[in-house]
């Protein structure tokens, strides 16, 4: 075995075969470690697992060393025994050449490692984002938080912090859009604590006196009354810390009434008699809780600030502006608004975001549910009849539209509505205009970005796109007819269609109007 002074047999217990090994490590005492193998698993990982474990107990203070002494580590796949131990072995050796050896860190590990407890049979789990105001050590107060409306699992309730107020008046709140804000909430209490709640900076506490060092007999006295001598109900505890690169983290316990963790004895001081309170010897009922934050949402990618911090109107939520607005919130979009005078019905559903369940709804209050749904930071809001001013009526005048779109940074137009393309062209609105419509079994997307919209997308249709308008879709009853296509077609093309939208509003590319059209089984973009 490479980098390995000296192996030892130690036997096989319980499927599981261990090898004793040394590593050499100049200027210092060889370095032991237990070499596990589990004999009755494939060399394959199960669960992201390998078969093969590497444990020194004595190195619980080093990174990425867990419960046990065993060492947390993500290998490569492999199908072989041979593969899968010099694999393994040579993970075992670059830890110990930067960790051990090089003494390195890793800042974005901060999430204490929490054995948590079903409280009354069911699994709780917490979503925390960053507050607008980190919170003092020494600070204590109440915290709102609501259960999400949807279970996870049927074993499962999920719940997010709304926000804390502090004993003193101070108010904090969290990063959630109004939606998540204004959920009927519940009451538990915090206090910030003027360190860790852990043993080697990675695992949680299990025991309330182990926190004795890192809160204040202030801070104790008000856990005390709030959970044992008030009418009200406040549950569970929020124990609150600041990691060292300065983010807030949360560890979360229910307290059991019948073992109160809050002790005290009457002492004199400077005098007078006092009621000095204390940690009692209690096991801590710790749920597992999760940053849920902006950042941390959108950590694995989102669009450019250019496109997420701006204030976004959508018209048309068919099947094109449907997946247009999914996209943008996943995306990270935070403003949109939509507009719709639209109702959803069945055929609806086949080729865009909305579902079946919902029922005969508005399609922009489902729309809105679903944004809402999708992302906690967004927020949406809807105008049903805003098409109508477009094509101006008598009461409305062409300022008062101008007016309405200057409110906004970029404005998605995907009516597919000839009359409000046209209309939108006549005003000057310093809103860029993105103009998406689709042709019949979708062969082609067209994006047109203001001005003279209506000129380009009109002279697209009329001398580059060759419809058979006969061979559209009628829904039974009076219905206009529609575009034929499957939700793939659509979805591939307005996705594709997107990617390079962004890139132009981002100024990544220039900013050109295009056509998507499948040529020899390969998408083009065809820009002019």
């Amino acid at each position: 075995m490479p980098f390995v002074s000296d192996v030892t047999d130690k036997g096989e217990c319980d499927g599981y075969w261990t090898l004793g090994l040394t590593f050499p490590i100049e200027g210092d005492e060889p370095l032991p470690f237990d070499m596990c193998i589990n004999t009755i698993m494939s060399p394959m990982k199960t669960r992201g697992n390998s078969p093969v474990s590497f444990k020194n107990a004595d190195l619980m203070a080093y990174p990425h060393i867990m419960h046990a002494g065993t060492l947390c580590m993500h290998t490569r796949d492999c199908v072989t025994w041979d593969e899968r131990i010099q694999e393994d072995l040579s993970a075992l050796w670059e830890w110990i050449e930067r960790y051990y050896i090089g003494g390195e860190t890793d800042d974005h590990y901060d999430d204490l490692v929490v054995e948590d407890t079903k409280i009354k049979g069911r699994k709780i789990h917490f979503y925390y984002s960053q507050l607008d105001r980190i919170p003092q050590v020494g600070e204590y107060g109440v915290v709102a938080y609501t259960r999400l409306p949807g279970r996870s699992s049927n074993t499962t309730d999920t719940y997010l912090i709304q926000g804390l107020a502090g004993d003193d008046g101070t108010m904090s709140f969290g990063e959630w859009s109004d939606m998540y804000q204004n959920m009927a909430h519940a009451q538990g209490v915090y206090v910030m604590l003027n360190g860790s709640p852990s043993e080697y900076d990675k695992f949680a506490v299990e025991s309330y006196d182990a926190l004795e060092e890192l809160c204040t007999e202030q801070q104790l006295a008000y856990l005390y009354e709030k959970l044992y001598k008030s009418s009200i109900e406040f549950s569970p505890v929020f124990w609150g810390y600041q990691t060292p690169s300065g983010k807030l983290r949360w560890l979360i316990s229910y307290p059991d009434k019948s073992q109160p963790f809050v002790k005290g004895k009457k002492e004199i001081h400077e005098g007078e008699k006092r009621w000095k309170p204390s940690f009692a010897s209690v096991m801590m009922n710790n749920v597992s809780s999760e940053e849920c934050s902006y950042e941390q949402f959108f950590g694995r990618g989102r669009f450019p600030t250019t496109i997420t911090d701006k204030k976004i109107l959508l018209m048309g939520v068919g099947a094109i502006g449907s997946i247009v607005a999914t996209t943008l919130v996943r995306g990270g979009a935070r403003d949109i608004s939509l507009c719709d005078f639209d109702m959803k019905h069945p055929g609806n559903v086949c080729r865009s975001e909305y579902l079946f369940t919902t029922g005969q709804t508005k399609k922009i209050d489902e729309m809105k549910q679903m944004l809402e749904w999708i992302s906690p930071f967004v927020k949406v809001t809807t105008i049903e009849d805003l098409h109508i001013a477009f094509k101006l009526p008598p009461n409305i005048t062409r300022e008062q539209v101008k007016t309405l779109l200057d409110m906004y940074d970029i404005v998605f137009d995907c009516s597919i509505d000839g009359e409000m393309m046209w209309s939108i062209d006549q005003i000057d609105t310093k809103a860029q205009v993105v103009n998406l419509s689709i042709s019949n079994e979708a062969k082609e997307l067209v994006c047109a970005f203001s001005p003279n919209i209506s000129e380009f997308v009109t002279r697209i249709y009329t001398d580059v796109i060759t419809e058979t308008s006969g061979d559209m879709y009628n829904p039974e009853g009076c219905w206009s007819p529609t575009f034929k296509a499957s939700y793939n077609d659509v979805q591939v093309m307005v996705q594709y269609a997107m990617r390079y939208i962004v890139k132009m509003l981002s100024g990544e590319m220039e900013k050109a109007n295009f056509m998507i059209r499948e040529i020899e089984e390969s998408l083009r973009l065809i820009r002019w």
